[in-house]
């Protein structure tokens, strides 16, 4: 099991690193600006994410190096919550932010065929329920494994 443990960090480690570098390269948001011009809703969320993304990478590689169970555990917790979190904000789920009250929020472009709708949308739909799904199997292997 302590193998097992130490593939899913690693593997939540390279999905840190596809999020930290998803919104200006991978999968670029879009560029221009709004009318006033403000930035667009996804000039936001790519603030948000990158640091996501950075936490991710962050507590996987010292639960990597630590190897103690208890370390597991808080990974396998903080990286639960940050694809919670990772999913939960761009998509509105949580709204944060108002455009037209405060001029800013977190989401996605209103219109379909603006650039992050069709790269930086999807990628992070499937990349942060997949990070969810690796913490809960990093939770359940953890649990199953011998106390040390």
């Amino acid at each position: 099991m302590k193998n097992i443990n130490r593939i899913i960090t690693l593997a939540l480690v390279v999905l840190g690193a596809i999020v930290i570098f998803a919104p200006n390269y991978l999968f670029p948001m879009c560029t221009k600006l709004r009318p006033d011009g403000t930035p667009m809703s996804c000039y936001y969320t790519a603030r948000l994410i990158m640091p996501l993304g950075m936490v991710l990478v962050a507590t996987n590689i010292f639960a990597f190096m630590k190897r103690k169970k208890k370390v597991y555990y808080l990974s396998a917790l903080v990286s639960l919550i940050v694809g919670f979190v990772g999913y939960a904000l761009p998509n509105r789920i949580i709204p944060v932010g108002n455009m037209k009250t405060m001029g800013w929020q977190i989401g996605y472009c209103m219109k379909e065929m603006m650039q992050c709708n069709h790269t930086l949308k999807p990628a992070l739909n499937m990349i942060m329920p997949l990070v969810m799904l690796i913490s809960v199997a990093l939770l359940i292997t953890n649990w199953l494994s011998k106390n040390e």
